[in-house]
């Protein structure tokens, strides 16, 4: 949903900075009210009882020099 949350600096301005570094709960329960209706979340024992257990896989890959100067 493109522009749900504004422009990134809309976003920074009104949601960012107020909950992370102010604390501020006004602005984290609007952002929830916002949010949640696309969030879907389900535990494994509601849906379906016979899944396996989760396996995790972590695989390590070198970054080009411009994605680690992106991400570093």
């Amino acid at each position: 949903m493109p522009g749900l949350l504004g422009k990134y600096e809309e976003f920074r301005e009104r949601y960012e900075v107020p909950i992370v570094q102010k604390r501020d709960d006004v602005a984290l329960e609007q952002l929830k009210k916002i949010v949640q209706p696309f969030m879907l979340r389900r535990l494994k024992q509601d849906v379906l009882k016979e899944l396996p257990e989760k396996v995790e896989t972590i695989v390590y890959s070198k970054m080009e020099p411009a994605q680690r100067e992106i991400y570093i």
